[in-house]
């Protein structure tokens, strides 16, 4: 591998597709855990730092997480390493898959099996409902029955349910903030 670049600007996307020359990272990275861990201590210390200390103490996880940098491993390890600032070798391989990102509940519906105009997953029954993502992940017996719904994201999982629009499945994020904000101990 030559360089690593992490979402290139425009411009810099279109050269590299219309060359030819360039492969895209899927975001599967294969490496002993000790390798990654000697370049994060070399590019990144604190991230370094807390990570160790998690791995001595599993118990500080709610305390130490939070205060970790916000950085992927992309930005955080495989640029720098790619621009020679650190020591570990690197290989791109290519991979004979079909690769999907699938980065939200629209991308997901594609794949799971289709029911009455339904996208589902596990034990559904709907009526009158289409344009829908239901998952039900609620256990052996359990049961997610939708009548009149359209263009929902319904999610079971043991016993917490998310409902919500399709087009505001990207608030989640937010939802899952909140919920551990007012009742984190309850469900984290």
């Amino acid at each position: 591998m030559e360089e690593f670049k992490e979402k290139p600007d425009q411009a810099t996307a279109v050269s590299y597709v219309d060359s030819g020359d360039y492969w895209w990272n899927s975001g599967m990275f294969v490496w002993r855990a000790q390798t990654l861990l000697d370049q994060l201590e070399v590019l990144q210390p604190v991230t370094h730092a807390g990570v160790m200390e998690l791995a001595a103490h599993p118990e500080r996880l709610d305390r130490i997480y939070p205060t970790l940098p916000k950085n992927s491993v992309d930005f955080a390890v495989m640029e720098p390493v790619s621009n020679g600032l650190a020591t570990a070798h690197v290989v791109a391989v290519r991979l004979p898959i079909e690769w999907y990102d699938v980065g939200g509940y629209a991308a997901l519906a594609e794949h799971l099996e289709q029911q009455d105009g339904n996208a589902v997953e596990g034990h559904v029954v709907t009526l009158d409902s289409v344009g829908n993502v239901i998952l039900n992940r609620g256990g052996d017996h359990a049961l997610v029955a939708v009548v009149g719904l359209n263009d929902t994201v319904v999610v079971t999982a043991g016993d917490i349910t998310l409902v919500c629009p399709k087009d505001r499945a990207e608030d989640v994020k937010k939802l899952v903030a909140t919920v551990m904000r007012t009742a984190g101990d309850t469900y984290a």
